[in-house]
């Protein structure tokens, strides 16, 4: 399947990705009058997803302080006593507390789970920032709290000396606990007023009040302003054995998940890397990781009783494009800005870099963004917020962004590479050499060898990473992996053959060209140089990592 139609399969991978959490999400409030029972139905719904094994409940990690967080040993909080530490009331306690997340892992399902699991105990109520505050008005007015009046509207109290007044008075001083969500999507310019009112709110609207937000990680300014903020969380990503788990519970079918599984293998897909202490898989670690590979897996039909993946026109760049794609549909919503406008941000910030000196760990500021996003685009600052913030970035320590993995960024380092190979349509493949070392220990050349100009240029692609490597099985591996797996596979194969002849000779590369060729194993007379040998992984360490 060509790429632009592989494209075109992002707008149904995201009806998937929409859902960013394990378990079913509840319905909207029913009406006010109706309150309790709406409380008692999300709590047996809750209680039933446990039963069931559909609730995965939450991780959390909590900061040791509210500076910036710093690499280290990390304390882990388990969901239910997270939740128990809400409901517990005295001057002591944090008024506001904040749970950063980045999208898709299960931000949402929490907040609808503090609902379940506080609501009958005491007064819980959950706000949308975006729908049912920022709708309300564009700046924060004292003595007029828009917090306060959306909660007397879901009790439908009677307005009698206004609805901060009819709250307290109905309330009675009794616990009260409010989950906020969805500070992220109220626009740049508007939260500092946001923030304004979630203060105001515990200060002087509802004192005693305690509040929760949840939000993705701030990019403009520490903890999105608050000033009542007394102590921050996170969902980190999952571990490697959090992932099988979450496999195995959704997708049920042993069939299926067995495709899945061959599938992800296949692109590599399922690379686990080790971080503080812990093991993960870069490209499975959120819910929404999930959900959108096993929709590329089954969009791709692959069936492994009728067919096998070798007969797709696939290139591993294509899976991971899709996927990136498929990921920023979700980051992105509401931003005026498209998943392939966002990808060619990417792609020109990472050219100001000039990564042509062999840098592969770029780093990014949000003045990078706006330089490279455009004249025309319709709501730059906000748009390039939602970008650093999506599943493709990182936030440093120092402030800057990253990629999120060393894949991402391998396949935009190679997407770079192929551009600068390429003018007026004509593609200079004596520019690989100068490549090459981008090319070394590296995915790049992978994602390389599956888009045109890497095509075009097998045989020199060959050629640098033999000069450089020799004959071992990790250059096979990358070659292997990202030529495209279908049947013009082997006619670009033997194009880099007949190309390689008119070239200087060279032993090494045409044993890689033929070894890809047939599929063969290793010709006999070329000496092997061992690839580099991965340190084993550390075990985990469950409270510290």
């Amino acid at each position: 399947m060509a790429l632009a139609s592989r494209l075109a399969l992002v707008s149904l991978l995201v009806q998937v990705a929409a859902c960013s959490g394990p378990g079913t999400a509840p319905a909207t409030a029913p009406s006010v009058a109706a309150w309790k029972s709406h409380c008692a139905i999300l709590a047996a719904e809750y209680a039933r997803q446990v039963a069931e094994g559909r609730h995965i409940a939450a991780e959390l990690v909590a900061h040791a302080s509210l500076q910036a967080p710093k690499p280290g040993p990390r304390t882990f909080v388990s969901e239910k006593d997270f939740v128990a530490g809400l409901m517990q009331q005295g001057a002591d306690k944090a008024k506001t507390t904040l749970v950063l997340a980045r999208g898709g892992t299960g931000k949402s399902t929490l907040a609808a789970a503090i609902e379940a699991q506080t609501c009958e105990q005491l007064d819980t109520f959950r706000i949308d920032l975006m729908t049912d505050i920022a709708a309300r008005g564009e700046t924060f007015t004292p003595g007029q709290n828009r917090i306060a009046e959306r909660i007397s509207e879901l009790l439908q109290l009677p307005n009698v000396g206004g609805p901060e007044t009819a709250l307290r008075t109905a309330l009675a001083g009794k616990p009260c606990l409010v989950v906020l969500d969805s500070l992220d999507e109220v626009p740049v310019v508007r939260r500092p007023g946001i923030a304004n009112e979630i203060d105001d709110f515990v200060t002087r609207a509802l004192p005693g009040v305690r509040v929760v937000v949840l939000t993705r990680p701030p990019v403009f300014n520490s903890d999105y302003g608050l000033k009542t903020l007394g102590a921050r969380f996170e969902i980190p990503q999952m571990s490697c054995a959090e992932t099988d788990v979450a496999i195995t519970r959704t997708i049920g079918e042993a069939k299926e998940r067995e495709n899945f599984i061959e599938f992800v293998h296949y692109y590599g897909i399922d690379r686990k890397v080790q971080s503080g202490g812990a093991c993960y898989h870069p490209h499975l670690s959120t819910w929404r990781d999930l959900q959108v590979v096993q929709k590329l897996a089954q969009s791709f039909g692959y069936d492994k009783a009728a067919s096998s993946l070798k007969d797709f026109e696939s290139a591993r760049s294509q899976v991971y494009t899709i996927f990136a794609a498929a990921q920023l549909e979700r980051d992105l919503k509401a931003q005026a800005m498209a998943p392939a406008e966002a990808l060619g941000v990417v792609d020109r910030m990472v050219a100001a870099h000039d990564p042509s000196k062999g840098q592969r760990n770029l780093a990014f500021t949000m003045q990078d963004c706006l330089t490279n996003i455009g004249p025309k685009a319709l709501a730059p600052q906000p748009s390039c917020e939602r970008l650093l913030q999506s599943s493709l970035f990182t936030k440093t320590a120092e402030g800057e962004w990253r990629f999120d993995n060393q894949s991402l960024g391998d396949l935009f380092l190679a997407r770079w590479t192929s551009a600068s190979l390429t003018t007026q349509d004509k593609v200079d493949c004596a520019a690989i050499e100068e490549r090459s070392s981008l090319l070394e220990s590296s995915e790049i050349a992978g994602f390389l060898v599956g888009q045109s100009a890497g095509q075009t240029c097998l045989a020199e692609v060959a050629v640098a990473l033999c000069a450089r490597a020799g004959y071992a099985q990790n250059v096979f591996e990358q070659l292997d992996q990202g030529l495209p797996a279908g049947p013009g596979r082997a006619n670009l194969v033997t194009a880099a053959g007949l190309k390689l002849d008119n070239l200087r000779p060279d032993p090494c590369a045409r044993a890689l060209l033929d070894r890809l060729e047939a599929g063969a194993p290793k010709p006999a007379g070329v000496a092997p140089v061992p690839a580099a040998k991965e340190a084993p992984l550390p075990a985990k360490k469950r409270k510290t990592r």
